[in-house]
């Protein structure tokens, strides 16, 4: 997606990205007052140098009076209003501050419409834009009716197969799948990876974005086969591109992991996220919250397996490890200590009557609060299969 950035990104976007360089050549500049002008020239600067330092609220406060002193400078479409609304939706996206942002945006789109024609490549890129904008406040509808029509302009004015149509497509795509249409989404993801095979100079990390989207629609569609071929090209791709220890690499190996766990292939999900888990310990180091998601994930592995003190050993080092890194309150350590509790109480040996637990596990246990979930999943792992039957069972 064009503008979904992280905030160090912000700087090099802030300009280049909402004020074209067309803007500048322009002469549409009324005098205003010498004070009402340096005022304005000072906002701007401190609202650049708050982004610089990644203080983004006091970015938004400096912009957002920028703008209102440029909105009040005399004459019509003044050149500074387009600065300062460019600077400003960019400080809003990054805080994800999606309504506000979508406000904006349709300021920009009016502007552009007027001075460059409905049909230019600075309105596609604010369609798109306000597509995004739309899409994460839930707008499907508007969200493909912005995009479709930005992929019109591109396609007519770049060409079918250029990288932009690419990268359009698969933002229409994620749109689709959000939504929950998951065969539309395929199809674009399909013809979005068409464009990126056929590229001459190919990008490998934008080829990942598709592949993994790709996969994870596969997976959402429960085609957990097809998906495990997608992820068996993401697997080289990252290793060549980042190297074989980065983080990256743990969590493709994750998803493959769990893509192996949907399909009840036990032992292959276990060695891959056995890798996974490891790469992120040795990055991270044990004790921070972005390897606890590995532990959850070889915990549930363990759990269809059967393999109870494996499983427990797993949700164990998840629970307290939430519980020192974000308290014993927080609904991440609930979510944990939750799963731990029915892991005992699953296990042929060990029923609800004869688990005692700890004083915190009991208090923690007993709140489970809900947890919000990303908003375009990926392949996570797979809920508990309690069908599987444990080698005591057998």
């Amino acid at each position: 997606m064009r503008m979904r950035c992280a905030v160090g990104a912000v700087i090099l976007l802030v300009a280049a990205t909402f004020v074209p360089p067309s803007f500048a050549q322009q002469e549409n500049i009324t005098p205003a007052s010498s004070a009402a002008e340096a005022k304005y020239n000072e906002l701007m600067d401190r609202g650049f140098s708050a982004s610089a330092t990644r203080d983004l609220s006091k970015a938004e406060a400096v912009y957002s009076q920028a703008l209102a002193l440029a909105d009040n400078f005399p004459g019509d479409n003044d050149i500074r209003v387009q600065m300062a609304l460019g600077r400003l939706v960019v400080i809003l996206d990054g805080e994800d501050k999606y309504k506000e942002t979508e406000e904006l945006y349709r300021r920009i789109l009016a502007i552009q419409e007027k001075d460059y024609g409905v049909n230019s490549s600075d309105v596609a890129l604010t369609l798109m834009n306000l597509s995004i904008a739309t899409s994460m406040q839930k707008k499907y509808a508007e969200s493909e009716a912005f995009a479709q029509r930005a992929i019109g302009i591109d396609k007519a004015t770049l060409g079918d197969m250029h990288p932009v149509v690419a990268s359009d497509l698969l933002h229409l795509a994620n749109t689709y799948s959000d939504a929950g249409d998951q065969k539309k989404a395929e199809e674009l993801y399909k013809e979005a990876l068409h464009i990126k095979e056929n590229t001459l100079q190919q990008d490998p990390i934008s080829m990942l974005d598709v592949l993994n989207s790709l996969a994870a629609c596969y997976c959402l569609e429960k085609n957990y086969a097809e998906s495990g071929k997608v992820l068996d090209r993401v697997l080289p791709l990252v290793e060549k591109n980042f190297g074989p220890d980065h983080p990256e690499m743990a969590e493709s190996l994750s998803r493959m992991g769990c893509c192996q766990a949907w399909q009840k292939h036990y032992d292959k999900a276990e060695s891959y996220l056995l890798r996974a888990e490891a790469i992120a310990t040795k990055y991270w180091g044990p004790d921070q919250g972005r390897v606890i998601p590995f532990h959850d994930k070889l915990a549930v592995n363990y759990r269809n397996e059967g393999k109870w003190a494996d499983a427990e050993r797993e949700y164990k080092i998840a629970a307290e490890s939430a519980k020192e890194i974000w308290g014993a309150t927080s609904p991440e350590t609930a979510k944990r200590f939750k799963a731990l509790a029915e892991c005992r109480q699953d296990q042929p040996s060990l029923t609800a009557a004869t688990w005692a637990g700890t004083a915190s596990d009991k208090f923690v246990y007993s709140r489970p609060q809900l947890v919000k979930k990303p908003t375009h999943p990926s392949p996570s792992h797979p809920p508990v299969d309690k069908q599987t039957p444990s080698p005591e069972k057998k």
